[in-house]
């Protein structure tokens, strides 16, 4: 069982997924840029890093425009930490310790 809705569909995309770009960029502009041409193309699972400035607005913003895909965040500090993310079974372990 897992410990927040949608994460059995994110942990299936993710171990279907060859690659997991992750992004970290120096800007919202240049996440935004790459994530837009990867999910719009053959990805369905990304991960913008929380190293980006303001990455909570794009994290929405890709979540809007992209209800299916599954957005990672990175590393997880705590479960209020990502909020709009997929979070998959990393935070699930560190929530039983």
């Amino acid at each position: 069982m897992t410990s927040y809705p949608g994460a059995d569909r994110a942990l299936r995309a993710i171990r279907r997924s060859a690659v997991l770009p992750v992004l970290r960029e120096p800007d919202q502009a240049r996440l935004l840029a790459h994530a837009d041409r990867l999910l719009a193309s053959l990805f369905d699972v990304v991960e913008p890093t929380t190293t980006t400035p303001g990455w909570q607005t794009c994290l929405a913003r890709l979540r809007a425009q992209y209800p299916d895909a599954v957005l990672g965040v990175g590393t997880v500090l705590d479960a209020d930490h990502p909020e709009g993310a997929d979070l998959p079974a990393a935070l699930r372990r560190r929530s039983q310790s």
